[in-house]
């Protein structure tokens, strides 16, 4: 039988629930699409969790106004996305790197992570699917991102019909980012 449990240092421990190295898609995956202040603490908690294992070292900035999508297999938190529009930018006087983000509705995505134990199982891209269904049921008419070029969610972006519009210099880290970006 399959079985998933939180331990108590807060991460996710797992035993044979992979087969064939994909998960099949049934009743075991769920999402729940929310304002993040609005989300009870243990999701909280088992976001940040699994963020801190995705990008160790580094803190986890949501604005007021992050809209995040989880995606739970076994009722467990596995993985999330967050979104805000692009008004929520201006308002917050986040760095945009000189690209435009004014023109149409769209809504920038950020916080794109997997528990490292199901990567590789087709779960970023049913978030990726999730997330484009949700913004274009709302009105938005595409998203944006950025993606340190050695991400390995750079990958993921393109196979999902994110197109390369921009590139800088990170530089705090000096590094080069990826600007993506894709019609819905």
């Amino acid at each position: 039988m399959n079985k998933c449990m939180w331990t108590l240092d807060g991460n996710i421990k797992c035993e044979n629930i992979i087969t064939n190295n994909k998960i099949k898609i049934n009743n075991n995956i769920k999402y729940i699409e929310s304002l993040y202040n609005n989300l009870s603490d243990k999701y909280r908690n088992d976001i940040h969790n699994i963020y801190d294992l995705c990008f160790p070292n580094q803190n986890m900035n949501l604005l007021n106004d992050t809209i995040i999508i989880l995606i739970l297999y076994n009722n467990n938190v596995v993985g999330s996305v967050c979104y805000v529009d692009n008004d929520s930018l201006i308002k917050n006087n986040i760095n945009t790197n000189g690209y435009s983000i004014t023109m149409h509705k769209g809504s920038f995505i950020y916080n794109l992570s997997v528990h490292p134990d199901f990567r590789k199982r087709g779960l970023g891209n049913l978030l990726l699917k999730k997330l484009k269904e949700s913004t274009s049921k709302n009105g938005y008419k595409y998203l944006h991102t950025h993606v340190e070029e050695n991400n390995i969610s750079l990958k993921l972006f393109k196979k999902n019909h994110f197109y390369q519009e921009n590139q800088f210099i990170n530089n705090e880290k000096k590094n080069r980012v990826i600007t993506l970006f894709s019609w819905l």
